[in-house]
C-alpha cells in the first residue's frame, strides 16, 4: 500500500489521514476529516452517562473527540472520484500570536 507524505506532516495511507499523532477519516462518503479513535481507528463511540466515552469496536475508554464527530481536521482535501478517498490534503499553518500590552492601555 502506498503512503503519501506532505511537507506539512500529513500522511495518507489508504482511507486514513494521519496528522499530529492523530488519525482522521479520508473518505468523502463517510466523515471526511473526522477524527477516529486511537485504539481501533473507528468512527463510533458509546457515550455512557455513568462511565464515559467508549469505542464501539473494542469497548476501550476513549477521550472526547475520538470518533465522536466533534473533532475534524481543518484541511482541504483532493478526492479521487473513483474511490471517494483523499489523495492529497492541504493544511494552512496556524499563525502564532503574542499578546502585547502597551503602557497606559487597558488589558484586553
Amino acid at each position: 500500500m502506498e503512503a503519501l507524505l506532505s511537507d506539512t506532516g500529513i500522511v495518507i495511507v489508504g482511507d486514513k489521514v494521519y496528522y499530529g499523532g492523530k488519525v482522521y477519516d479520508g473518505r468523502l462518503d463517510t466523515n471526511l476529516g473526522g477524527r477516529l479513535t486511537d485504539c481501533c481507528e473507528s468512527f463510533s463511540t458509546i457515550d455512557d452517562p455513568e462511565f464515559g466515552l467508549y469505542c464501539k469496536s473494542c469497548y476501550k475508554e476513549v477521550n472526547w473527540g475520538e470518533g465522536d464527530g466533534s473533532e475534524v481536521l481543518n484541511a482541504k482535501f483532493k478526492i479521487d472520484e473513483k474511490t471517494n478517498m483523499a489523495t492529497e490534503a492541504y493544511i494552512e499553518k496556524i499563525p502564532s500570536w503574542t499578546r502585547l500590552y502597551v503602557a497606559g492601555s487597558k488589558k484586553f
